[in-house]
């Protein structure tokens, strides 16, 4: 959606800051409204980082990262079917339903509701996901479930209903 309407990424931030030797890529939308909060953030945490804002296609992003934090709109969709590790955080209440459904079955950890996730449990989670075997079953399980060959499938659909009159 391109917003961090619950000003997530500062806390996000603050959570990965004891990660020194690792570089993140923090993705910011036109949509941001909480632009000086992530850079006051970004100052007090000497996370090493670059900033990127406003890109129309995050897939190559998404690609190239080891593990993807995100909320539960449509991009879990998106990471899934490149095949990276996600945490999720749940910004709406409806997204709450969908990454824990996703976090079952094995394709991405969760970290909670935008109003009680902590900055420990995110920390505890990424360091999980450091270890290469952890972000590899993700990976696996998440091509297994997104295949990328959903339109083909409809598709096919509808050229049966079509070919039968």
């Amino acid at each position: 959606g391109g917003s961090d309407a619950r000003n997530l990424t500062p806390k996000v931030i603050e959570a990965l800051a004891s990660f020194k030797e690792i570089k993140f890529n923090i993705l910011i939308g036109s949509a941001f409204k909480n632009r000086n909060e992530i850079d006051k953030a970004l100052r007090e945490s000497n996370l090493n980082y670059d900033l990127i804002e406003n890109v129309n296609d995050i897939s190559e992003l998404i690609y190239n990262a080891d593990i993807v934090i995100c909320s539960g709109g449509l991009t879990p969709f998106e990471v899934a079917a490149i095949g990276t590790p996600f945490i999720g955080i749940s910004s709406k209440e409806w997204e709450e339903r969908r990454l824990k459904r996703m976090e079952e079955i094995g394709i991405c950890k969760y970290a909670g509701n935008w109003d009680v996730f902590t900055k420990d449990s995110l920390h505890k989670i990424f360091k999980q996901l450091l270890d290469k075997k952890e972000r590899l079953k993700l990976s696996i399980n998440s091509k297994k479930l997104v295949d990328g060959r959903g339109s083909e499938r409809v598709a096919e659909m509808i050229k049966k209903v079509v070919s039968k009159g």
